[in-house]
């Protein structure tokens, strides 16, 4: 099931920059990013991306519920 809409931040589940969706498709998501100024799109399966930030660390003794 897609929970994905335009507009929307993702992130690679392996790790990536903050990626706003610009366009779906029944199973990929097109998305862009800036990086040192420069624009970079990407197309990438549904399966791929999340919405939580893979990249950031919790506190410690942060237990996620």
């Amino acid at each position: 099931m897609n929970n994905f809409k335009i507009g929307d931040v993702v992130y690679l589940k392996s790790g990536s920059p903050a990626m706003t969706v610009t366009s779906l498709s029944e199973d990929h998501c097109h998305v862009a990013w800036h990086d040192q100024g420069k624009e970079h799109t990407g197309y990438y399966p549904l399966e791929a991306l999340t919405k939580e930030n893979p990249n950031s660390v919790p506190p410690s003794g942060f237990q996620k519920s």
